[in-house]
């Protein structure tokens, strides 16, 4: 098969086709370095040097750090740890009475930041450290306001419920078994059902707080039975 010739087939001019697509040159460009870090690149046939600093060329190098990851996101940086906030101690229960206006302003009088809360029959006392507490208490004392003081929960005692013994067993026999596993259980009382008026098989029992005697909470047999150990509630049974 005889070639086609693409002027022939389009019907371009050659001069069209020779200024679209320009001859390649006979020779390649010599490249020439000389002591100032500079390129001279010659063509042999346009007889232009041209002259470029290798210093245009350089691609800086940049240090990676760690900030971010490939997603772009950069993590922010660690935030302090929250500091716990300080107890307060309990408030203060007074008794409503017809003088309670009066009996707020003088405890104002004393104390000027004073918070209150109503409660039923009580207005709640807030104070902000032990100290005006324990100060708090002795004023209303000597003015002889009715109130009352919520005991910590750091210096009440260690109240639990024992489950899963047979009802006939004697407290006394609890309270000398838990002798033996090294505990000092200050009372052992057995549980009376509210509704039926008889004696169940749940034995309340009182301990003075402390680290040793907060292991009853591991106890799972004693008197060679298996029991279970529960937080006391008032709630009754």
């Amino acid at each position: 098969m005889a070639p086609v010739s693409l002027e022939n087939r389009f019907n371009f001019p050659s001069n069209e086709i020779d200024a679209e697509f320009p001859a390649l040159p006979a020779t390649q460009p010599t490249l020439t370095t000389n002591t100032n870090n500079t390129a001279a690149v010659q063509h042999p046939q346009a007889g232009v040097t041209t002259l470029s600093s290798q210093n245009t060329h350089h691609i800086p190098t940049v240090p990676i750090t760690n900030q971010g990851s490939h997603t772009g996101v950069t993590p922010s940086s660690p935030q302090p740890a929250n500091t716990p906030k300080p107890k307060l101690p309990p408030p203060i229960m007074l008794k409503i009475t017809d003088s309670y206006r009066e009996h707020i302003s003088t405890i104002s009088q004393f104390y000027s930041g004073i918070r209150t809360k109503t409660t039923g029959e009580f207005i709640k006392l807030y104070t902000n450290t032990d100290e005006e507490h324990d100060t708090l208490v002795d004023l209303l004392e000597k003015l002889g306001y009715q109130h009352y003081v919520i005991t910590p929960k750091s210096n009440r005692p260690i109240k639990v419920v024992i489950k899963r013994l047979p009802k006939n067993t004697k407290c006394t026999e609890i309270k000398d078994d838990l002798v033996l596993l090294g505990l000092n259980p200050e009372k052992v009382i057995q549980l009376i059902g509210r509704k039926t008026k008889q004696p169940l098989p749940v034995y309340s029992i009182t301990l003075p707080r402390n680290i040793h005697n907060l292991k009853i909470f591991n106890l799972k047999t004693i008197g060679y039975m298996s029991i279970r150990v529960e937080g006391f509630e008032s709630k009754g049974v």
